[in-house]
């Protein structure tokens, strides 16, 4: 094999790896997702927001646990070290930002439903590696659930401030 079938041969191996850990911090991502959502369930006394959550943990635990089965499938490795690492940088930066009170917990809600969006956009749009039956789930799948948590979660921020910026207002 000459040098430059070895060198496309190693880029393509490098490409490959940055693509599954992509999807295994794609996972962590979810994963601290489902242990936040946990948390303010413990935290906050309502029953409208504990069904909000208990969909959004259901739902970004399914997304998680489908990205690890991909990457299984396609390597025969099991990248749950991986995921649990990159939840766990997620926790080392938010610290208890998320429990420490409701507005905590809205305030990363909100920034992990709105704010990252154009990233993950981004992402999608720029990407040059792929996984077909990833992308055919997260059209039919992810993307809608995505776009529920952000609805229901805004919604439900909404009917809290209600009452307290109408009392304000008289």
């Amino acid at each position: 094999m000459n040098s430059l079938a070895v060198r496309q041969l190693q880029k393509k191996k490098k490409e490959k790896e940055h693509f599954y850990q992509y999807w295994a911090a794609t996972g962590g991502h979810d994963l601290s997702i489902v242990q936040a959502a946990s948390k303010a369930i413990l935290l906050i006394p309502d029953p409208d927001l504990h069904l909000i959550l208990s969909r959004q943990i259901g739902d970004d635990g399914a997304h998680a646990i489908a990205f690890r089965e991909r990457i299984i499938a396609l390597t025969g490795r099991d990248l749950i070290d991986d995921i649990r690492k990159e939840a766990e940088r997620h926790w080392e930066f938010l610290e208890d930002v998320l429990y420490r009170n409701w507005l905590g917990f809205i305030a990363w809600e909100l920034h992990y439903e709105h704010h990252i969006l154009p990233q993950v956009w981004f992402n999608k749009l720029t990407s040059t590696i792929g996984d077909a039956v990833l992308a055919q789930q997260s059209s039919e799948r992810s993307s809608d659930d995505e776009a529920i948590h952000r609805v229901t979660i805004k919604n439900w921020y909404k009917l809290l401030l209600f009452p307290v910026l109408t009392k304000k207002m008289k």
